[in-house]
Formats: structure tokens, C-alpha cells, sequence
């Protein structure tokens, strides 16, 4: 993908010429399953570039924000039927946690899972109460 960018021109897949290896990618492509972002994708393949010398050090952010993109969609096109099931698993987990229930489950191997996340919702109701005043007047002179 980055080298037909940069037969396209496409500048900075041109400026990461022979500067993509295993390690820049490896650490994103290992933690999507655990959920990391793009974000913070972006700030690992940064850590990775910034770690080669040769590599010119302005072109960090634009690469790591370039190759993030290009994992997160590799990713997604070559592991649909895991992302569907992922995104399946993150959704029923949201709303069981959103109905204030434990997110538990056994794994084939017996362990029992047990995910206690939930988030509580503060709500602020208006109550019109009618107390009685006692007013005095007082005179200043």
C-alpha cells in the first residue's frame, strides 16, 4: 500500500522509504484485539520512528499518522469476519453493562471471566417544594 502511494506520489509514503519493518507495525497490529485506538496507534508507531535514527525526525507525525491509517484498514480488510465478531462482543458487553449487569462468561478452558466495568449515571431530577418563608422587616436608621 505504501509504495503504490508513493508511485502515486504521494510524499510521505515516499519519505518512508525502507523505513517500514516489522517492528514499527508490530506492536499495533498486536494490541487491536486489546482495543487500542488510532490514537493511540499513532503514538506507538511514533515511539517506533523516532527510535531510527536516519529517519527524519519531521516527518513523525505525518508518517506515524499515515501508517496508522494503513494498519487499521490492512486490519480491517484482511480479518472481517474477527473485526464483525469483535465489534459483536464490544456491543453485547455495552449493553449488558449498560442494563447495570456484570459482564461474565466462562471460557471453553472452564475460568469464569468476570468484567465488573459499568458506568453510573448521575441524574438530576426537579423538585418544586413549597417551604414556609418567615420574612421580617427590619428598619435601619
Amino acid at each position: 500500500l505504501r509504495a503504490r502511494d508513493a508511485a502515486k506520489g504521494l510524499k510521505i509514503a515516499q519519505v518512508l522509504e525502507g523505513f517500514i519493518s516489522r517492528k514499527v507495525v508490530k506492536q499495533t497490529v498486536m494490541t487491536v484485539v486489546y482495543g487500542v485506538t488510532r490514537y493511540g496507534g499513532r503514538l506507538q508507531i511514533e515511539k517506533r520512528l523516532k527510535e531510527i535514527d536516519e529517519f527524519p525526525k519531521e516527518h513523525v507525525w505525518d508518517a506515524s499518522q499515515y501508517l496508522v491509517r494503513l494498519v487499521f484498514s490492512g486490519l480491517k480488510e484482511m480479518f472481517t469476519g474477527t473485526r464483525e465478531i469483535q465489534d459483536w462482543l464490544t456491543e453485547s458487553a455495552r449493553l449488558i453493562s449498560k442494563s447495570g449487569h456484570t459482564v461474565e462468561w466462562v471460557t471453553p478452558l472452564g475460568l469464569p471471566i468476570i468484567q465488573p466495568y459499568h458506568r453510573t449515571r448521575n441524574q438530576v431530577v426537579s423538585l418544586a417544594i413549597r417551604l414556609p418563608v418567615l420574612i421580617t422587616q427590619q428598619s435601619f436608621h
